[in-house]
């Protein structure tokens, strides 16, 4: 049984579980196995099960090697995979399950017939938030290929182009260039939408000296990246260089304070301090930063105000501090921060400074 799944059983030993259920789509691949929605991992403390139902079947038999697979089809049982697990647990005398937060409410009802059922909120996502050589390895692949990909989209940006040619065209380049997926969707600020720190596209077209705050990551063999940049075809509003200045010198202050012990809620201060010292505390509107890694929504640790965990290395997280001011328009830098054993070090590559285009292809600093 691979490692990840040893993990899974140990904690299921840990608290006190006879049995696990897991059914979240990132938490199967973690697993490395089918992550399909008809297919569902069943562990006790020392086997595993695939059930899957007969879209799955073939591909199961070809790809599992792991975990023993359970053929259960619903239309021919006529009742759902639940049945074939309160077989299992009556038969060996199991009575506690484990379950994550997101199964389905008739899913936890109908387990609740038959066994005692523990809501696990974080414990599996926790599993997955120290990295080890190999995900390190994929997620500087990722990260890598973010870069390659903005670079590129930089030289075709021009005046008049909208909001949803940009993401589409980070899109194109990330599934041309091996990609399987945007992690999130691509938030493209212009202008004074930049102060929407989730601005989606609406159809804005790119305007002379504007400034222009692009948001993406990519998916690349499981692994997901995340960084936020801004630019503009010509000199941006004084006012949009200062904010800028502020909030690069807030980036650079919380990286520099990241180590080995120090708390995620104190990497978040220093960030914020700084921006608030320039006056623009309260246009600082979110945390600092969140994990990097297979899902954009879950991944841990969290860095902001609450999280008093301290950090470890193997730890990859977001360092993304902002300021977005109303009918003028926001600054955010994102870079994917690993810690290492030996300190922080900044995956992505891509330069942080205020990138002029010049709409021809062109562009400088």
């Amino acid at each position: 049984m691979n490692a990840k799944l040893s993990k899974l059983q140990r904690l299921l030993v840990e608290q006190e579980l006879d049995a696990l259920l897991v059914t979240e789509k990132v938490t199967k691949r973690y697993l490395q196995t089918l992550d399909g929605s008809g297919c569902r991992v069943f562990l006790t403390a020392t086997k595993g099960y695939l059930i899957v139902d007969g879209r799955y079947y073939e591909q199961a038999l070809a790809l599992e090697h792991d975990l023993e697979i359970v053929l259960w089809n619903p239309q021919i049982e006529g009742v759902s995979y639940l049945q074939w697990i309160s077989n299992f647990m009556a038969i060996h005398d199991l009575h506690r399950i484990g379950i994550e937060p997101t199964l389905s409410i008739d899913d936890y009802q109908t387990l609740q017939t038959f066994a005692e059922v523990v809501i696990l909120p974080d414990a599996l996502i926790k599993l997955r938030m120290l990295k080890d050589a190999v995900e390190i390895d994929k997620l500087k692949r990722a990260i890598a290929l973010t870069d390659d990909i903005y670079a590129q989209v930089l030289t075709e940006i021009k005046v008049g182009m909208t909001d949803f040619e940009i993401a589409a065209r980070l899109q194109y380049h990330a599934i041309a260039q091996g990609a399987t997926g945007m992690a999130f969707d691509t938030i493209i600020g212009l202008g004074e939408r930049s102060a929407y720190p989730h601005a989606r596209p609406v159809g804005k077209r790119v305007e002379p000296n504007q400034i222009i705050l692009i948001d993406f990551g990519i998916i690349l063999d499981g692994f997901q990246s995340d960084m936020t940049r801004v630019c503009s075809i010509g000199e941006p509003a004084a006012e949009i260089k200062s904010l800028f200045t502020t909030v690069l010198a807030a980036n650079n202050a919380a990286i520099a304070a990241v180590k080995v012990g120090v708390k995620a809620c104190e990497v978040d201060t220093v960030a914020r301090q700084v921006i608030t010292d320039a006056g623009y505390g309260v246009y600082f509107t979110h945390g600092l930063g969140h994990g990097i890694g297979m899902d954009d929504a879950t991944e841990l640790p969290k860095l902001n105000q609450e999280n008093t965990l301290p950090l470890q290395a193997g730890m990859v997280f977001s360092c993304e501090p902002g300021i977005y001011i109303p009918n003028v328009g926001g600054i955010r830098l994102e870079d994917d921060i690993w810690l290492s054993a030996q300190g922080p070090i900044v995956l992505d590559q891509t330069p942080k400074d205020f990138q002029i285009l010049q709409g021809d292809g062109q562009h400088e600093t």
